[in-house]
């Protein structure tokens, strides 16, 4: 797999390109209505391979000896349709040619997207916006991915393909590749061959193999150049005695690049770049640099599929922008008399086609431009009156103002780099004064250890407590200076030891026991937020509106029929300013927005506004506007606070006073797999918000997802979490530092310390793919009731690779009460041991002192304390342990804890289907994420329903599914 991939061809997008003129944009989202009923292959030739998750390793096992192109494309996207034309006329033509040189293929990233992440990551990177220049979101743009082509061999990705997509280019590409990778060549004839029968450049290497000292690291870096480069370059080797005949000056040993106009020249001398700094050739980074620096021509083609790789660059981007054939070779001579004067580390010499670009650069042509590609100003160089001059005048005249025009860019590069050099020489000494604390591992000499860290930092043994102290790995502070302490602390357990040189850095003494912390909970308001910002402000008061909004919905499915409250102020909070009210307030709002395209197109433009206004207050340079309006939010705060007091303090007072009979806990039901269908588990558990236990299920069809396994294939550092009582964050867990997850699953379940961490929700498609195997990722099995996953069905939506995720820890972990983000659905299926589970509806959300403002709830589930928190006393309680084996799911917006009885490990997922995808849009509204509020309710990208005769899919089967042509009867 290529990870190093950065390609990304596009004509309009977030990357920064440049664009191609009067290019046409398919409107609304996509060129039809149903753009993907145009049939399996969108190439209309047959020599363009369709490659998908099912076939493609087959394909590449079939052609590991020839070189396979693959475009990744998007079918409805501006970059598939300019290219698609040059991608089927190479195809066309490699199917034509005696010899193989190699074929083509493509992959429908729309729907095998999997596969796309594992192979093309940066793909998701970029999509396309046609109208750059305005930083707020537009509804109804194209906003479709970019194509990548990826170079395979021997049955591996070998590179991305960076030139420009046109078919001499790709085929020149294929042929540089044929020739074996820097390969002896034994007389001016076999180089004479080489030259003259092969498109260049090349890369010469001289003398690399007669007994030099440094022979094996020179080998090492060319070839390792060779493979990094191969198809762009050609790579041979030569002795020093032949190279000497062919290019003056070079010496032993060293690099020459050369042209392939230059080649031509034999059996004559031929000019070259001589490379022979041992720190460069012995370096396979430094030599890659070098080479990517060279100009193979005076002028390089530049298109708006290669764009994004010049503007990468530091150096300006100088393009003549040419009419015709002649006009380029008039350029090139114009460029070829000054350009040994053009540093390449300040200039990037280019051509292209002034019909692509003289719109955007509003030029006559032919012209030349020079692009800064740091800040995209352009200048125009006035090439009419540089040519009046005559031709050599002419080119004196272009190097005096391309001087001028990229003076600033020329200083700029140069403090850079003089920069970089500074930045090595002090990194070291910056990394030693930014060190926080010394680790010490176990040994019984342990002591010695510290006194030597303190010598070193020069710090006394007597400042413990001023300038430093010592902290076992459970973050007890412990008395260095007292001998006993020596003497007792043998247990290696304890170990590592911490010593931090400031000793209010540090892990605060943490005791997992204690109840979650419930002080203050009526504080919970009193929000500072004098120093912030009008847009940190602004999203305080969205996130406690909605929360007032939430609990009156509760308030009045638990208590409507015999409290009354009035919530009027959360009407008059929303009446201060026009962008204080929520766009929608309620699922209903969003079923609304779903039937009725004219409110729905009113909630988009509502929300087009509103960004535009939070963008337009973000870069206001007129202080007193973003007071005003801050001003403005702080009253509604204050109005929601007050209401939020008065709110509980009610209910507080007719709690004491009984408001009824007290209900008992229910246990969550256990239903078997076998019998029970889809249709019923939609219906009567996830559309009425209730949990359950199903067994039978099975979610690998091959070797067991045992610890083992995992370490095995995981050979990663992971994130652990801790419970800290005291902790605002989701679940009360908080960071408890890294470990490899092999050491990790050996000592969780035994090491005192690690006992109580927690391996939580990690992604196992981000972070350990070997686990589904190979393409077709079949290495586990998606359960028939969760197979109508909706982040599935929206190419690259940032959910949709992230599940199913790893659950590991002890008997002596759990998550506090929490509800899982972006109202999804939550399903963990137990692979070892067993945990208690205990779950409230989200009506009783009123009863259970969740926080205004953080993640948490105050009221601790496993320690209850009726007397602080009457009202939870009410709520309805659900509890289940779950056996080995078993698959639990809890509805979205659940409240719920769990606490693990043994040591676990499980496979969990959250996900969005017809049960909770009006929730799921609703808290994507309330959060202005407006790219996915139109993926999923502009009735196009994101189709709506489920299968109600659904089978489980292999992982592999899932992820590829064209779910726009699957028939949907459950809604």
């Amino acid at each position: 797999m290529c990870r190093e991939i950065a390609a990304i061809l596009v004509f309009v997008s977030s990357v920064r390109t440049l664009t191609r003129a009067d290019s046409a944009t398919c409107s609304g989202h996509g060129c039809t209505a149903n753009w993907w009923e145009s049939g399996e292959s969108h190439f209309r030739s047959p020599n363009v391979i369709q490659i998908g998750t099912l076939n493609f390793n087959e394909t590449l096992r079939e052609l590991r000896n020839h070189s396979l192109f693959i475009a990744f494309y998007d079918p409805r996207s501006q970059s598939f349709r300019e290219l698609q034309p040059a991608i089927e006329q190479t195809a066309d033509a490699l199917a034509k040619n005696p010899t193989p040189l190699g074929y083509f293929g493509a992959v429908d990233i729309t729907v095998h997207s999997y596969l796309t992440f594992r192979e093309a990551p940066e793909v998701q990177l970029a999509w396309q916006e046609p109208n750059p220049s305005k930083k707020s979101f537009r509804f109804g743009r194209p906003r479709f991915y970019p194509l990548i082509i990826l170079h395979y061999k021997d049955g591996f990705c070998q590179q991305e393909y960076k030139g420009v997509v046109k078919k001499k280019h790709l085929l020149n590409f294929l042929q540089r590749d044929l020739i074996p990778k820097g390969e002896m060549q034994n007389s001016s004839e076999d180089l004479e061959f080489l030259f003259t029968q092969f498109p260049g450049p090349f890369i010469l290497g001289c003398g690399l193999e007669e007994g030099t000292v440094d022979e094996a690291n020179l080998t090492a870096a060319f070839q390792a150049a060779a493979r990094h480069l191969g198809g762009e370059m050609i790579f041979a080797q030569a002795r020093q005695s032949l190279c000497s005949g062919l290019v003056h000056g070079a010496v032993h040993p060293s690099v020459l690049y050369i042209r392939n106009s230059a080649a031509k020249a034999l059996p004559g001398p031929i000019s070259a770049n001589v490379e022979s700094s041992m720190k460069v050739l012995c370096n396979e980074d430094k030599l890659i640099d070098w080479l990517r620096l060279q100009r193979p021509v005076v002028l390089k083609e530049i298109t708006p599929d290669n764009s994004w790789i010049f503007l990468e660059q530091p150096a300006s981007l100088v393009i003549f922008l040419a009419t015709s054939k002649d006009s380029v070779k008039e350029g090139k001579a114009l460029f070829a008399e000054i350009e040994a004067e053009l540093d390449i580390k300040y200039f990037q010499l280019t051509w292209a086609d002034c019909h692509e670009f003289q719109a955007q650069f509003s030029v006559d042509c032919p012209a030349v431009v020079v692009v800064d590609t740091e800040s995209m100003n352009t200048s125009d160089l006035a090439l009419e009156t540089i040519l009046r001059e005559g031709p050599s005048a002419a080119s004196r005249a272009l190097h005096a103002r391309l001087l001028d025009a990229t003076a600033a860019v020329r200083r700029r590069v140069d403090q850079a780099a003089e920069a970089a050099a500074a930045g090595h020489r002090s990194g070291e000494a910056e990394r030693l004064q930014g060190k926080e604390f010394e680790e010490i591992a176990w040994q019984e000499a342990w002591p010695l250890q510290v006194l030597e860290v303190l010598k070193n930092e020069k710090v006394k043994v007597t400042d413990e407590g001023l300038r430093y102290k010592v902290v076992d790995v459970d973050g007890q502070t412990i008395r260095f200076r007292e001998s006993e302490t020596k003497e007792i602390l043998q247990d290696p357990d304890r170990f590592p030891l911490r010593i931090y040189f400031n000793p209010d850095i540090g892990a605060a003494d943490i005791d997992e026991t204690e109840a979650d912390s419930s002080e203050n909970f009526l504080g919970d308001w009193a929000i500072i937020t004098e120093n912030t910002s009008a847009l940190t402000t602004y999203r305080i008061y969205l996130a406690c509106l909605q929360h007032m909004v939430i609990l009156r919905q509760s308030f009045q499915q638990a208590w409507g029929q015999r409290l009354f409250f009035d919530f009027s102020a959360i009407d008059r909070s929303q009446k201060v300013h026009r962008h204080m009210k929520l766009l929608v307030s309620s699922i209903d709002d969003v079923e609304e927005m779903l039937s009725n395209k004219s409110y729905r197109l009113s909630v988009w433009r509502e929300m087009e506004e509103r960004l535009s206004f939070l963008q337009a207050l973000e870069d206001t340079e007129k202080p007193s506007r973003e007071e005003k309006f801050k001003k403005m939010l702080t009253g509604g705060l204050d109005l929601l606070g007050a209401l939020f007091r008065r709110f509980f303090l009610m209910l507080h007072d007719q709690a004491q006073a009984g408001l009824g009979e007290l209900p008992s806990a229910r246990q969550v039901p256990r239903r078997s797999a076998a019998e029970l269908s889809v249709r019923e588990f939609i219906e009567d558990y996830a559309k009425k918000g209730l949990p359950v236990i199903i067994t039978g299920i099975n979610i690998t069809g091959g070797a067991p997802w045992t610890l083992k396994f995992f370490k095995d294939r995981c050979n990663v550092s992971v994130p652990l979490k801790r419970r800290n009582p005291k902790s605002d964050d989701w679940g009360r867990l908080q960071d408890a530092g890294r470990l490899p997850l092999g050491e990790f699953i050996d000592s969780f379940a035994s090491n005192r310390t690690r006992r109580k961490w927690y391996l939580h929700d990690w992604s196992l498609p981000r972070n350990c793919p070997q686990v589904f195997g190979p393409a077709p990722f079949s290495g586990f099995t998606v359960p028939k009731y969760f197979v109508g996953d909706y982040f599935q069905r929206a190419a690259f939506e940032g959910y949709q690779h992230s599940w199913p995720s790893l659950f590991i820890g002890s008997s002596e972990t759990q998550s506090s009460l929490h509800i899982d983000s972006g109202n999804t659905n939550f399903m963990l299926h137990l692979l070892s041991g067993r945990k208690e589970w205990r779950f409230y509806s989200a009506q009783d959300l009123v009863n259970l002192y969740a926080s205004p403002v953080g993640a948490h709830f105050h009221y601790d589930v496993f320690r209850p304390d009726h007397k602080k928190f009457p009202l939870a006393s009410y709520a309805k309680q659900f509890v289940g342990i779950q056996e080995p084996g078993e698959t639990i799911f809890i509805p979205a917006g659940n409240p719920h804890a769990v606490r693990n009885l043994e040591p676990i490990h499980g496979i969990s997922m959250n996900y969005v289907d017809v049960s909770n995808v009006k929730l799921s849009i609703l808290e994507r509204i309330w959060e202005l994420e407006a790219p996915d509020v139109e993926l999923y309710t502009d009735g196009i990208s994101t189709p709506h329903g489920m299968v109600s005769d659904q089978e489980a899919m292999l992982f592999g089967e899932w992820k590829a599914q064209d779910w726009k042509r699957t028939k949907y009867d459950l809604f």
